[in-house]
Formats: structure tokens, sequence, C-alpha cells
């Protein structure tokens, strides 16, 4: 990725759908602020509530953002504690291991505020991986420490009771 003056890609963000980002003076590594072309914050003469859906550094991001504007909401793609603060509603959509969604989490420092959230009784909607990391732990790849919303554990299918277990992943194929 090529990082361009701040200048130039103001310019070239407001003609496209690409992510601004910008980079704080003094940092050698860090996780950019992204936020998408379009977004806005409730307050800003605004009446619909805010949808914050949170980039935790993989899921399907742009696919719930697109769906949720097609019903009329008004959605911002998060990966900032102080700006998911701000919001009424968040969707925490998940794609990816367990292990890989918390430590996203815990790298953007987005753990506390999520537990905050949720604990205030707003509205939250976990998609596939975003329901089962508020759960206090999982087996899948080893034993995780979950966001410890609800208590339980996710646990494995156990192929042996005969239960059919969903098949994920990839396959080989010989042509």
């Amino acid at each position: 990725c090529t990082m361009y003056s701040r200048r130039y890609s103001r310019r070239l963000a407001s003609r496209s759908t690409r992510p601004r980002r910008s980079i704080p003076e003094g940092k050698k590594y860090h996780l950019p602020k992204v936020y998408y072309r379009g977004s806005r914050v409730k307050g800003q003469g605004q009446n619909k509530d805010m949808i914050a859906v949170i980039d935790y550094g993989m899921g399907n991001l742009r696919s719930v953002q697109k769906a949720l504007e097609h019903l009329g909401a008004d959605v911002e793609i998060i990966s900032d504690a102080e700006r998911l603060r701000l919001a009424d509603k968040v969707v925490l959509p998940g794609v990816g291991a367990f292990k890989d969604t918390i430590d996203g989490i815990d790298f953007r420092g987005l753990r506390k505020v999520i537990k905050e959230f949720i604990s205030s009784g707003k509205p939250y909607l976990g998609i596939c991986m975003g329901y089962q990391a508020i759960f206090d732990k999982s087996e899948e790849g080893g034993f995780y420490e979950g966001l410890g919303i609800l208590p339980g554990n996710v646990k494995r299918f156990d192929p042996s009771t005969g239960v059919k277990v969903p098949h994920m992943g990839w396959n080989s194929l010989r042509i």
C-alpha cells in the first residue's frame, strides 16, 4: 500500500469510495483509523441512529455495511474506541478464527468499549464469530478467552455423536 501526502489523499478520498487513512506524526508502526466516505456521526445534522460496524482487522465489513445502508441505515465502519463510544447500535461481523478475532479486538483496544456498550443495553448484533466472541471461552483451535459477556464455552461439534458437522474450509480438486 502506498501512502500519499495528506492533501493528495483528501482529494483522492473525496473522489472515490476508498478509505481515508491518516498517519500520526512520529509513529512508525500503527493501525490506521479507517473512515469510509459518507460516514457520519449522529448529532451532525442526522436524525438516524448511527450503526457502527466494528473493524477488527478481518470480516465481511463492506457486505454488512452495504446491506444495512440498503435498508436505509446510517452506517460507519469503525476501528477506533472513541468513535465506537458514539455509536447508537453496534454490529460485530465475523469471519475468521476465534483467536484471531479476539486478538484483533484486543490489539485495537476495543474489548473494554464493546463490553461497556453491551452492558449499557444498547443494541448489539454479533454475526457468526461476532456472536461467539461474547462468550467466556472457545475451544476452536485451542482454548481461548472470549469477551466474557455471556457465560459459557463455544465447543466444537463432536463427530462421534453422529451429528452432522458443517464443513467450512477449502477442498482439493483434481481435474
